[in-house]
């Protein structure tokens, strides 16, 4: 009897479909973020400033400085 090639997996096994169940459950919802189009970074960094906003000068803009952009922003 010939040993089993150990690199190979067993007969049938890449045959059933996969699924995955997290143990647990993710502990936030994904949600998707709504688009608003193009929107000037600069124009929001120049508000936040004015509003007391700690901001960089590039790079991504922190989430309570585009939040609050939004809120004051509506539509």
């Amino acid at each position: 009897m010939a040993a089993a090639n150990p690199t190979l997996p067993p007969d049938g096994l890449l045959n059933r479909p996969v699924a995955f169940d997290p143990a647990v459950p993710l502990p936030y919802e994904v949600r998707e973020t709504p688009s608003r189009g193009s929107i000037d970074t600069e124009s929001i960094r120049d508000w936040a400033r004015a509003h007391g906003f700690q901001v960089p000068p590039r790079g991504r803009l922190p989430r309570e400085v585009r939040e609050a952009w939004e809120e004051a922003h509506p539509g």
